[in-house]
């Protein structure tokens, strides 16, 4: 959707390219604006939409674990490898907690890797925490604790 008084375009409540103005009559309050994002991330995930989270990840997205000094992946094609590997897998993720931290996003998800397999089926507690720069996701941590996970949402420090 374009902005009717200047040239904004904006996707399911996040702004995606900005106007020239220096003074743009639609400059989100920064809350509000990572809380709308927060929701594009929460409902997408659920839901496993793949063309939705494309769109919400930075060219060069990075993901991995916390104690990685080089993340698992580097860019936006490999991320989106490892969605769609894990789906053909039947794994799947339900999303029971959203919180923002500054420009970071929680979330707590309950994941199933494979609904067939008895011995994995009851899901696993897992936290990610992403970090949004320009509207855009550019930074993902996967962690085995909310703790952890919230310590590194609130330092906001990343040694990639």
């Amino acid at each position: 959707m374009r902005c009717a008084e200047c040239e904004c375009v904006w996707e399911r409540g996040v702004r995606r390219s900005s106007c020239a103005q220096p003074e743009c009559c639609c400059t989100p309050d920064v809350a509000s604006g990572m809380d709308a994002m927060a929701d594009v991330v929460s409902s997408a995930l659920q839901r496993g939409d793949l063309p939705v989270i494309t769109a919400l990840l930075a060219n060069d997205v990075r993901w991995g674990a916390p104690e990685q000094s080089v993340p698992t992946c580097t860019n936006k094609s490999q991320v989106l490898r490892w969605y769609e590997g894990a789906q053909l897998a039947g794994a799947s993720a339900d999303v029971v907690e959203t919180v923002v931290f500054g420009q970071n996003i929680l979330l707590g998800l309950k994941v199933r890797r494979d609904p067939r397999a008895k011995s994995e089926s009851e899901p696993i507690d897992r936290w990610q925490v992403m970090s949004v720069e320009d509207g855009k996701i550019s930074e993902i941590r996967g962690y085995d604790s909310r703790i952890e996970a919230e310590r590194f949402a609130t330092s906001g420090t990343s040694i990639w």
